[in-house]
């Protein structure tokens, strides 16, 4: 093994601590890994970390390998990427020595757990061997699950995050905790309690019958997803929906949902908002025929009197939940005010002679 001549005094400046690199490497020895070992190394730290027996790397006969069950083993869609296959093969005829691969015993054949494309690559060369290390038979098959997810989540072709995040929830259905499936799967564990919220929340709608849930986006999802009470989430998906509101909307509803202290209160303020809302599209429906159907503006301002009047005032009052939404209303008013009292005066200034004088 190499003299470990490494001192314990800090050098006083980064030029030293180089130079002292250098000393040390002129002076070492031959390393004291083969090829072969230096690859599997980070393989086998891999397995004990986990606490996985493990036989020596070795060559494994290609025809103990169960390629079938191997590739439907994956933790990924497609066990084998033509791209990467053709890479590994290039690089073998190369004289490339890659880290070896890790199987598991089954039935007298053996079942790739990491290395899928290491294996098929070997193959395409003509090799009959490949550098492998065989596990224990008596690995705890949730453990194996385990190894099969990390070693596809962090290496080679990694999978998207949604596919990752559904291999951490079947992780954590084998009793893994959200931070040790997020750990195998690479991601963080808000990811997965979000797509879990999401993924209750589409649960409930479907139970609900809720037509039209599935097709929101995920993060109006997990908004809606916050309303703990059944009829409640059922009554404010239902108006996000059929009224179409923005992410935004169905914040500003969930947060003045949560507000309120009864479910019953909650229902009642949904309905009102869903009034409001039926109000304001079916004006901007009436508004835009009036658009696109009228050119006259004394049919305009008698449609659109009409449309105001019919506004609720009530309903609009518990519209108002913030004081944007006051000021909003206000300015608009305010404008509605000052052009009334233009129309007035223009009014005035109109002269039509008496119905009773004679042409």
């Amino acid at each position: 093994m190499r003299k470990n001549d490494v001192s314990t005094a800090q050098p006083k400046s980064g030029t030293e601590w180089l130079k002292l690199q250098s000393r040390r490497i002129t002076e070492g020895e031959e390393l004291p890994l083969s090829a072969e070992e230096a690859a599997s190394s980070l393989i086998e730290e891999w397995l004990q970390r986990h606490g996985v027996a493990y036989a020596p790397p070795s060559p494994i006969p290609m025809v103990l390998i169960d390629e079938k069950r191997s590739r439907n083993n994956q933790a990924r869609r497609d066990a084998v990427v033509s791209d990467s296959v053709d890479r590994f093969a290039n690089a073998l005829r190369n004289g490339a020595t890659f880290p070896p691969i890790v199987v598991f015993p089954l039935g007298g054949r053996l079942i790739i757990i990491d290395g899928n494309n290491r294996q098929a690559a070997a193959k395409r060369v003509g090799r009959e061997f490949v550098s492998g290390i065989v596990i224990s038979e008596e690995t705890p098959s949730e453990l194996i699950s385990l190894l099969t997810v990390e070693a596809n989540a962090h290496h080679g072709v990694t999978p998207d995050t949604q596919w990752r995040v559904q291999q951490a929830f079947q992780l954590i259905s084998l009793g893994y905790t959200d931070q040790q499936a997020a750990d195998a799967v690479n991601v963080n564990v808000t990811s997965i309690r979000v797509a879990r919220a999401i993924q209750e929340a589409e649960q409930r709608a479907r139970r609900m019958k809720i037509h039209g849930f599935v097709d929101l986006p995920q993060v109006p999802k997990q908004a809606l997803g916050t309303l703990k009470d059944d009829p409640v989430f059922y009554q404010a998906a239902k108006v996000a929906i059929s009224t179409g509101m923005t992410l935004e909307q169905i914040r500003e509803m969930t947060r003045m949902v949560k507000a309120i202290p009864s479910e019953g209160a909650r229902i009642d303020a949904i309905a009102a908002l869903a009034k409001e809302r039926g109000i304001e599209a079916a004006t901007k429906k009436a508004m835009g025929k009036v658009t696109r159907r009228v050119s006259s503006p004394k049919t305009q301002l008698v449609s659109g009197i009409g449309l105001l009047v019919n506004v609720d005032e009530a309903a609009l009052v518990r519209s108002i939940l913030t004081r944007r939404d006051r000021d909003l209303v206000a300015e608009r008013l305010q404008q509605l005010t000052d052009k009334v009292l233009a129309m007035q005066v223009a009014l005035e200034q109109v002269s039509i002679p008496d119905e009773d004088e004679d042409d």
